[in-house]
């Protein structure tokens, strides 16, 4: 992810450019959310999610992903920032890749 020079300090390589907030297409949000302490939490619980087919949000703290984003708003402001990042990869190609003239509404 990064490289370090002659003197010791550290630099960004081309894979680690994509985490820059102006990067373009940018993955910082994504990195970001996946990191926070709810997202964490969450996979600890994959056994028991596959097992009950109960979300890992409801596991981990008792209420639904949104009703717990709403209140903790660092929290949503990462992971809508990383949901953003991510459709502006994926919504130029599915735009390209799909005829949505007969669509009125989405």
């Amino acid at each position: 992810m990064l490289a370090e020079d002659d003197e010791g300090r550290f630099l960004q390589t081309p894979l680690s450019e994509v985490l820059r907030a102006d990067a373009m297409p940018s993955l910082k949000g994504v990195a970001t959310f996946f990191s926070d302490e709810w997202h964490v939490r969450a996979w600890e619980q994959l056994v028991e999610v596959v097992r009950t087919g109960r979300p890992a949000i409801d596991l981990v703290y008792g209420v639904p992903f949104f009703e717990y984003v709403t209140k903790h708003p660092g929290y949503a402001a990462n992971f809508f920032l990383g949901m953003t990042n991510l459709s502006s990869i994926e919504g130029p190609a599915v735009a390209e890749a799909y005829d949505f003239k007969e669509i009125k509404r989405i």
